[in-house]
């Protein structure tokens, strides 16, 4: 939990890491404003918030309206991270991380402003992707949304941000829908097209039609009963609105109906410049929050939430989150399960052999085990191999005789939060080469890959080949697998008193890959049980 700031004498406690109480900084480049927070944690993970900054800065407006920061904002954006950088040093602060969202991850010159700010201010920026933000969000969400939503009902989070609306569902406490749509409220509440604001929003939402959409991923009625969670800036503004406005990120004040939904009708059609008025906040302000009070108005017609939360997690809190959590728990990655869950959701819309995808990902991870002991791996490769392993087949949908192809084409157009851009495309390729099919510089895809992410989906797809041989006949007859390596001989021992012969057929059709890759012969034995 997030206590209340208390200024402390700057410690070097624990630099290092280890068990001990340690310091860091999180800094926050918005739509609207830059903020840092300098924290402490103890070893049992009790934050303590030592000192918070916020300087007003409308980057959102800028970049969405003119597609780049100008020389004059980035001009003052540099004094105010130069600033920021004493009051860290002050605290001799060591862990710092910092991260910008939507708004300049679409400015066309983000990259010059990455390195000013890295050259300039000596602070070094990451642009979260927006499959990275959701996961950050989502995970410093879930223990909240746990505790405060009921369990026999599915869950809708609605993260309302400057840029983007992210939609989520999760079912028995895990993911299993995402999506990012270009609905945030400057983006929406800057347009000018002529068409009445609340119309054109609710025209963008009844084309895009969420319901079908969730139905499709996760087979739920949108008409059944669901828990409803608001997050972002213009959640806290309306709950504030009606006197419950989230002191801190583990608040989640339950929103009365009765009351809400009267506010959200009056808000979508209220003069911003009234608004501005009545709740003292700029008036362009006030217009997010018209913009954003359309969006939860028209979210809640169109599914039946009997229970509304606001939850005061913001950016910064989830990044407070994700340090310690990392800090407390290297190398763990907590959203394991969750991705899983949305990989099964996708391969459901497609329609794919759930208990073959779970089969394939299980042995590929026994295969990735064995080899990680005397084969180098990219840290992130039993994430991607796993993604790859359930999703591979999904191209059936289209055409079972390319579904390689079709596969590695899904996959490349899916919202998979948790992973980048470029290692979704890693994904694709190894779905893509599941099969007799070599890599090669002749398939454009492959050949824009870094040399170094080449690498990765040659060894994956080679392990991919030989997991999915394994469960040829697609009755988990390879559960017993047992692997044990002599010289260049990699033994497959199975156990399953059936004919091995479907198996040993698509050994000899996949395993040359592997082969090539790992300079392993694969062999498959029928062992006792």
């Amino acid at each position: 939990m997030v206590q209340l700031p208390v200024r402390r004498a700057p410690s070097s406690a624990d630099p290092a890491g280890g068990g001990g109480v340690f310091q860091a900084a999180v800094i926050d480049l918005g739509s609207h404003a830059v903020r840092l927070d300098l924290f402490e944690a103890d070893p049992a993970g009790r934050i303590t918030l030592l000192e918070h900054l916020s300087v007003p800065f409308d980057l959102g407006r800028e970049v969405f309206r003119r597609g780049s920061v100008s020389p004059e904002s980035l001009g003052r954006l540099v004094a105010i991270l130069r600033g920021f950088r004493l009051k860290i040093d002050e605290y001799r602060v060591s862990e710092v991380r910092a991260v910008a969202t939507s708004a300049l991850r679409e400015a066309f010159n983000r990259e010059l402003v990455i390195d000013r700010l890295r050259s300039e201010a000596g602070v070094e920026f990451e642009i979260l992707e927006s499959s990275q933000e959701i996961r950050l969000l989502y995970l410093a969400c879930k223990r909240r949304i746990l505790r405060c939503a009921d369990a026999e009902r599915p869950v809708l989070g609605l993260v309302i941000g400057a840029g983007s609306l992210y939609l989520f569902c999760c079912r028995d406490g895990l993911l299993r829908f995402c999506e990012e749509l270009p609905l945030g409220v400057d983006r929406l509440a800057g347009r000018s097209d002529g068409t009445p604001p609340r119309e054109s929003i609710i025209g963008q939402l009844v084309s895009i039609n969420l319901p079908a959409r969730l139905r499709e991923c996760t087979g739920l009625d949108p008409a059944r009963s669901f828990d409803l969670f608001l997050i972002g800036g213009t959640a806290r503004r309306i709950a504030a609105l009606l006197s419950l406005a989230p002191a801190d990120a583990d608040d989640a004040p339950r929103l009365p109906a009765e009351k809400l939904a009267p506010l959200l009708r009056r808000l979508a059609a209220a003069d911003p410049g009234g608004l501005a008025a009545e709740a003292d906040i700029h008036p362009e302000s006030a217009a997010g929050v018209l913009a954003g009070a359309t969006l939860i108005d028209s979210i809640t017609g169109s599914f039946r939430c009997d229970a509304i939360f606001a939850l005061g997690v913001t950016t910064r809190s989830a990044l407070i989150d994700e340090v310690v959590r990392r800090r407390r728990e290297p190398g763990v990655w907590t959203f394991r399960e969750d991705f899983a869950a949305i990989c099964g959701a996708i391969g459901r819309k497609y329609g794919f052999d759930a208990g073959h995808a779970d089969e394939v990902a299980r042995l590929s991870a026994l295969l990735l085990d064995k080899l990680r002991r005397d084969y180098d791996f990219s840290p992130r490769s039993a994430i991607l191999l796993d993604a790859a392993a359930r999703l591979h087949d999904i191209g059936r949908f289209v055409d079972v005789r390319k579904h390689h192809r079709h596969s590695a084409y899904l996959i490349s157009h899916q919202q998979l939060p948790g992973i980048t851009e470029a290692e979704r495309r890693i994904v694709a390729a190894v779905a893509r080469y599941h099969r007799r099919e070599v890599p090669g510089e002749g398939d454009a895809e492959y050949a824009a890959l870094p040399a170094a992410d080449k690498v990765t989906v040659l060894k994956l797809a080679a392990i991919l080949r030989v997991a999915d041989a394994l469960d040829f006949s697609r009755d988990g007859r390879a559960r017993s697998l047992r692997l044990s390596r002599h010289g260049q001989l990699l033994s497959l021992g199975v156990s399953c008193g059936g004919d091995l012969a479907p198996e040993r057929a698509g050994l000899r059709n996949k395993g040359g890959l592997f082969t090539e890759v790992f300079g392993l012969e694969v062999r498959l034995d029928e062992v006792a049980g």
